[in-house]
């Protein structure tokens, strides 16, 4: 029994950890896509909207 509970508390520090990754690729991902849209806006002079992941980033 006590394995099992010990199996849910490395479960739950797992999901945590892995939201932080989640959360710091999104972080990293959007930056590269906001530099790659100011680019395209600098080159095209209009304004671009760009959904990710039901984030609307319009520049």
């Amino acid at each position: 029994m006590a394995i099992f509970f010990r199996f849910i508390a490395f479960l739950c520090i797992y999901e945590e950890f892995l939201k932080g990754i989640w959360k710091n690729l999104k972080k990293e991902a959007n930056t590269v896509i906001t530099l790659a849209w100011l680019t395209i806006h600098a080159y095209f002079g209009k304004n671009h909207c760009l959904n990710i992941m039901k984030e609307k980033i319009c520049l």
